[in-house]
């Protein structure tokens, strides 16, 4: 190790203080600094600090004798490496300590300074290994838990076909799967909604480059700020679900998978329902002559056309947050 380890000493007995910080000092000179206390009380006070990467425990103190010594220390610091220190009849307490959690023990009176400054390096390795591997463990229930939640019975409304989830908050399907597993969507259209929305097959050139959300962090930014027109406008047009996902969020951090859907979902709703432009919203923003002209005229009655211009004005508005995304026609 680069760094010197931090090793707490507890123990009531001057001599022996004095000989484990003689052993550490020949062993190995600046691999080790130590600390001192003589009772477990004044042990753990000092541990609160957060300093000190193992502790060595002896079990007899003025206020705590035996196993409850250990028990006391690991209730209040269970992610701390503990190294015991018993007397030669203890040994067999020693064994039995380790088993509870201890990471190892060591017999009065046998210890020697090498031994000593290996025990606590390989306490302290093994402590973090132990560490890493409950983390990876957590990660893995919690991946469990997620594919679980996909089991069973799912409430689904028959009429616009969301998902009820466990908070009882109504999402929409891709929503609610995207958050739990690792698909994505992508939003295109059916041959039999096509026929049914607009029998032009010229509809299928607007669905198969929808908008995707390519910088989720600064979209989601831009819209908690709302200081401009465009991210002002958004606001009032995404749902309230969508929205506060959003405002749950902070700068830096990675927007969720499920956020990044649902942001791209709305998008794609507005450019197809809406009239996006207005002289006011779009006035700090350079848009192409002929987007503008044709954005000036009102909202296009034919559906491929409105969704074209919507698209490329809010391309134009959300620069490097947003693009079109092609998509295979189904």
């Amino acid at each position: 190790m680069s760094q010197p380890m931090h090793v707490l000493l507890i123990d009531d007995e001057p001599a022996q203080a004095w000989l484990v910080a003689e052993y550490l000092r020949g062993a190995e000179p600046g691999s080790v600094v130590l600390a001192t206390v003589e009772t477990l009380g004044d042990g753990l006070l000092r541990l609160e600090d957060g300093t000190f990467d193992a502790v060595l425990l002896d079990l007899c103190l003025p206020d705590s004798l035996g196993v409850e010594t250990y028990r006391r220390l690991n209730d209040r610091h269970p992610a701390l490496p503990v190294v015991v220190l018993t007397s030669l009849e203890d040994e067999e307490l020693g064994e039995q300590l380790v088993q509870m959690g201890a990471q190892d023990y060591l017999v009065k009176g046998q210890i020697a300074g090498p031994m000593l400054v290996r025990t606590l390096r390989y306490a302290i390795e093994r402590r973090r290994a132990q560490a890493e591997r409950e983390e990876l463990i957590g990660q893995l229930r919690l991946a469990l838990d997620e594919v679980r939640r996909l089991e069973g019975l799912l409430p689904i409304c028959a009429w616009c076909h969301k998902i009820r989830d466990d908070a009882g908050y109504w999402q929409r399907v891709e929503v609610f799967i995207a958050e739990r597993t690792d698909a994505r969507f992508s939003h295109g259209i059916c041959p039999s909604c096509m026929k049914e929305v607009c029998p032009d097959e010229t509809v299928a050139a607007a669905w198969v480059t929808q908008l995707d959300v390519v910088d989720a962090g600064a979209f989601c930014a831009q819209l908690r700020a709302g200081s401009d027109p465009i991210a002002a406008y958004l606001l009032g047009q995404f749902s309230t679900a969508t929205m506060n996902m959003v405002r749950r969020l902070t700068d830096g951090q990675p927007v969720p998978k499920g956020v990044v859907e649902s942001l791209a979902g709305e998008l794609n709703r507005i450019i197809e329902n809406e009239h996006v432009y207005s002289p006011e919203r779009f006035a700090g923003i350079a848009l192409d002559p002929a987007l503008l002209a044709s954005a000036a005229q009102g909202q296009p009655a034919e559906l491929t056309a409105r969704i074209l211009l919507n698209r490329r004005l809010l391309q134009a508005a959300l620069p490097g947050c947003i693009a079109a995304m092609p998509v295979a026609p189904a």
